[in-house]
């Protein structure tokens, strides 16, 4: 924590398992946060096989998984935001 700010980097994984005797499509959403205030900054997404809207942080998979199969999905981003700001809702 050297300087003004303060850089934390967060990831998230979800895992979908297909318990049917067929395949299933599913449609996974999520969302990267967005910062009202111009001196904390999300960036450096990092997102795999999926849609992403910049515009409202909006993540979207469309996946096919086959009988007894998993899957995972996951996405990263880095926050960066002054040492006197608390930073909450993650």
């Amino acid at each position: 924590m050297i300087g003004s700010n303060i850089k934390e980097t967060w990831g998230y994984e979800i895992s979908i398992r297909n318990t049917k005797q067929e395949p299933i499509t599913i449609r996974i959403e999520d969302q990267v946060p967005l910062s009202r205030h111009t001196d904390i900054l999300v960036s450096n997404i990092e997102v795999k096989d999926a849609k992403i809207n910049s515009a409202n942080g909006k993540i979207v998979w469309e996946l096919v998984i086959q009988p007894n199969e998993t899957k995972n999905v996951s996405f990263r981003f880095e926050i960066k935001y002054p040492k006197d700001k608390i930073i909450s809702g993650l």
